[in-house]
This record gives structure tokens, sequence and C-alpha cells, in this order.
């Protein structure tokens, strides 16, 4: 549980922020976090193919090696 923004225990801050993810049976697929979004696509199996980031209208590919670990 983190505490809430503004002056913590010992004088240390803190920062809140808020993430709202969205979910399917394939895993993950939007993440929008302080308004901006971020979209990943997948295949049926639900492994990653790319990413996609609305704010600049950017996408990005994963490579995978055999061990299903991303290189790129």
């Amino acid at each position: 549980m983190e505490p809430p923004s503004g002056r913590g225990q010992e004088g240390c801050f803190y920062d809140t922020s808020d993430h709202q993810l969205s979910n399917t049976a394939l895993g993950v697929i939007n993440i929008a976090s302080e308004g901006e979004r971020t979209s990943f696509v997948r295949d049926p199996n639900g492994q990653l193919i790319s990413m996609v980031a609305w704010d600049g209208d950017e996408r990005f590919h994963y490579t995978l090696d055999h061990q299903n670990t991303v290189l790129a």
C-alpha cells in the first residue's frame, strides 16, 4: 500500500500515479497512465507482437530469440 501523495514519514515525499490496465485472456492489451495510452498487440497465443504509443503514433515490434527473450 502506497502512502498518500505529499509528505511521508521522516520528511520523505511520495508521488502517486494512476494506471489503468485493460486485460484479456491473452494478457494486458492497454495501459493508460496520466493521460497517455499504450497498447500491446498480441498473437492468438498471447505472445507480444508490437507496442503502440498513441501520443506520438509510434509502433515498436518485438524480436524474440528461441527462448522468447526480447532482443529488440
